[in-house]
């Protein structure tokens, strides 16, 4: 009776496991249980027979964050191709392009390699940023693990090696470098007149009428700018004493940035209270730095106050279209040396102006637009007198005569490409008008930039230029193009190679249902 139970027992346990084992296969393979079919999952696109799924790809696309934040822009430029949408699913049949090339043409980094790319990062070059920062703010916050990081900087180094390999051999022609080398070493003798819109605001001021009018069409857009408001933490080095060393001095270089960094990731931590803990630093002794808590009122960009007004860099950080209230920025440097860290605290929403307080803008708007109609047209009608003078005989000194009271002329001589017109920053609107001009041409009316008006450019001579560092120039110039020729045949090989993988991407159907193999 035993032995016929242990039997019995023996049989159970081979049907139970064998049971247990198609289980998992049915639900880790491609079955679609409505259908009763294979290879029916939820595919975004397959790559060499093999199913690609929502998460495969999202896991993928991770990539793209990570590489922003650490600084490969070309990485992700090229992965992206000619698409520089929201598709993170381009992105990522990039990278499977990028890995299975690779594969094919026998590329694999060298752990030496990767680790070279790692400290050349740009992130890196930053003195606040070490590998806690970008373990804690940038890899942790995607979902990367060491082992991630690892491999992304091993897919950008081996994008660095497939394109050295691919484009091996393509540089520019003799020939092509001499004609930019001639078109660069140019001189230009000739004459400028000039427009300027400014030189008819005084009689371009819009009436009260026009003002109001103005003012009821365009009313729903008559806002005031959104403000933001911030609190900041000021960090200044602790100065050191006079008969401090040369290795003391070293030694506060390393531990003031790495003290503002971990105050960094303190501060920034989800659910930190900012003004709480800045404050704390503020008051407490640190060794490493003095730090100073400040409150800022809300304020728009285009009227941010002194110090923030001239500082480009810290205003785009402060208005970036991705931060939120409630965020706070990486450490910023100061003048001076020092850091500080902002925390978005408030933000006014836009408010309907007044008549009386959207006035100034809409006098200036007006005004702009009715003296650049003027300028054009007295440009238009003097550049058709003046054409006539010269087709009749007379000389450019002569035929310029009587200038009108609005316009300015100017006597160009020996104008290159890399030298400025005297008093204008015309410079490159004229040399590029006189590259299209043979000599004695009168050139169409001309749009000088940032609307400062019109101009009438005329070509009295063209010769090239010997210069001096010749050799130098030249080579400058052919590795300017041999970068500009390598990088536009590198991408267009490289999308024509991602072409079969992007071919198989599936398209789902409004229903949900998924395409037959082979779609």
């Amino acid at each position: 009776m035993l032995s016929a139970f242990r039997n019995f027992q023996k049989w159970l346990i081979i049907f139970i496991t064998i049971a247990v084992v198609i289980g998992f296969a049915f639900l880790y393979s491609d079955y679609d249980f409505i259908k009763g079919t294979l290879g029916k999952r939820n595919c975004v696109a397959k790559v060499d027979g093999k199913c690609i799924d929502d998460e495969q790809i999202m896991k993928l696309a991770s990539n793209l964050q990570v590489a922003n934040r650490v600084g490969l822009f070309d990485y992700s430029r090229t992965l992206f191709g000619e698409r520089q949408d929201d598709d993170l699913t381009e992105f990522a049949m990039g990278l499977l392009t990028l890995r299975n090339e690779a594969k094919a043409m026998g590329i694999e980094p060298s752990d030496t390699e990767i680790k070279q790319a790692v400290a050349r990062l740009p992130i890196f070059q930053q003195p606040w940023a070490d590998q806690d920062f970008v373990k804690a703010q940038i890899l942790q916050p995607a979902g990367f693990t060491d082992s991630d990081f690892y491999q992304l900087v091993k897919d950008s180094v081996a994008l660095e090696q497939l394109k050295s390999l691919v484009t091996a051999g393509i540089s520019p022609q003799p020939d092509q470098v001499e004609t930019v080398y001639l078109g660069q070493n140019r001189v230009f003798t000739g004459n400028l007149i000039t427009f300027p819109r400014e030189s008819f605001n005084e009689q371009s001021k819009p009436t009260d009428e026009e003002i109001s009018t103005y003012y009821e069409d365009n009313k729903p857009s008559l806002l005031s700018s959104p403000k933001r408001g911030f609190q900041a933490l000021t960090f200044t080095p602790k100065e050191l004493p006079e008969d401090a060393t040369s290795e003391d001095k070293a030694k506060a270089r390393l531990a003031f940035p790495r003290a503002v960094n971990e105050a960094y990731t303190a501060l920034s931590l989800e659910g930190a209270d900012f003004a709480k803990q800045a404050q704390e630093l503020a008051k407490a002794s640190n060794p490493d730095f003095d730090a100073e808590f400040s409150t800022i009122q809300p304020f728009a960009r285009n009227e941010a106050p002194d110090p923030f007004s001239n500082n480009t860099q810290v205003l785009g950080e402060l208005f970036s279209e991705q931060a939120g209230v409630g965020s706070v920025t990486i450490p910023l440097t100061q003048p001076g040396g020092g850091f500080a860290i902002y925390h978005y605290s408030e933000f006014k929403e836009p408010s309907q102006l007044t008549l009386e307080e959207a006035k100034p803008a809409i006098v200036e708007a007006l005004t702009t637009k009715k003296a650049n109609q003027s300028a054009k047209e007295a440009a238009e009608k003097f550049a058709a007198t003046l054409d006539e003078k010269l087709k009749g005989g007379a000389k450019i000194g002569q035929a310029i005569k009587p200038l009108p009271k609005e316009a300015k002329a100017l006597d160009l001589k020996e104008v290159t490409f890399a030298e400025d017109i005297p008093d204008t920053d015309y410079d490159r609107t004229v040399y590029s008008a006189f590259s299209d001009m043979n000599k004695g041409d009168l050139s169409e009316t001309l749009t000088l930039p940032a609307g400062d008006g019109y101009a009438i450019a005329y070509l009295g001579n063209v010769k090239v230029y010997k210069s001096e560092t010749k050799e130098e120039d030249i080579r400058e110039i052919t590795a300017s193009m041999e970068v500009g020729m390598r990088d536009i045949a590198f991408q267009e090989w490289f999308e024509k190679r991602s072409s079969g993988i992007r071919g198989n991407l599936v398209v789902r159907g409004e229903t949900g249902e998924q395409p037959e193999d082979g779609a």
